[in-house]
């Protein structure tokens, strides 16, 4: 008897008070503690599905664009779509997993690789002669629904603080630092879409020419060692904000020196 009434069920059929089943808004995965798209509100999902609308839109006519690049051998263009591609997914990341884990910082993130987007494809717009339709219509659209995916981002980070509450409860303490981590792992993501930009975006401007695409010794190194270093410093520091480990913070310090001097190397080669 006592194992029965412990027994919670859920049951689609209205209960004899006339309450109805209750919808669970949060549920726990290996990386923590999620809403469920059940849990949405009606602005959510407005920013969500236009948010999604918008990126794939982007990307459908990047991809587009790439394949005629890549036909018609426009070098400087297969850089500029690559570029896009790349920070289109990371949106897609921001969008996501920032609206169902109540990540303010990286829906801050989303807004700024979105503006990012939209700069891209200006300049791009911008250094063409013959501007063609894809790229004229993708500007278009991008100019329309960036802002008001920002103004959608606004209302609905405003709303944000539910599942905090579930993780750390109404200590200021604990939600000062759940912040402080937050906002942590949302710069590491947002640094590795840096770097991976900013190898892609120099690349563009030392060669015009794939057939002329000779590295020498120092610049392979830097290439083929310094990217997996970065990308490891990035995954090192997630790793080490869950377990709280001084010494390992100490190491991440000291191999973060590394990031400013691979930025700056990378900019001095510039033709």
């Amino acid at each position: 008897m006592a194992a029965e009434d412990n027994e919670i069920t859920l049951s689609t059929e209205p209960t004899r008070y006339n309450i109805g089943p209750i919808t669970a808004k949060s549920t726990v995965r290996i990386w923590g503690r999620f809403r469920t798209f059940s849990g949405l509100t009606s602005i959510e999902w407005l920013f969500l599905s236009m948010s999604l609308i918008n990126i794939i839109i982007a990307i459908c006519l990047t991809i587009y664009q790439l394949v005629k690049a890549v036909t018609e051998l426009h070098y400087a263009d297969i850089i500029f779509t690559i570029l896009i591609l790349i920070n289109a997914g990371f949106c897609v990341f921001y969008t996501i997993h920032g609206l169902l884990r109540e990540r303010a910082y990286e829906l801050l993130a989303l807004v700024a690789a979105m503006v990012v987007i939209l700069i891209y494809c200006i300049v791009q717009a911008s250094i063409t002669k013959n501007l063609e339709t894809v790229k004229l219509v993708r500007l278009i659209i991008a100019s329309i629904l960036v802002p008001l995916n920002i103004c959608l981002a606004t209302l609905v980070v405003r709303r944000f603080g539910w599942l905090e509450f579930k993780i750390v409860g109404a200590s200021e303490a604990l939600q000062n630092m759940y912040k402080q981590a937050t906002l942590f792992s949302t710069l590491l993501k947002f640094d590795l879409q840096v770097t991976v930009s900013v190898v892609i975006l120099t690349l563009s401007l030392r060669f015009n020419n794939f057939a002329n695409l000779t590295l020498n010794t120092m610049e392979l190194v830097v290439l083929f060692i310094g990217i997996p270093i970065s990308l490891a410093w990035d995954f090192l520091g997630y790793v080490l904000m869950k377990k709280e480990s001084k010494i390992g913070v100490l190491v991440f310090i000291l191999v973060g020196f590394l990031k400013p001097g691979y930025y700056l190397f990378k900019t001095i080669t510039l033709p």
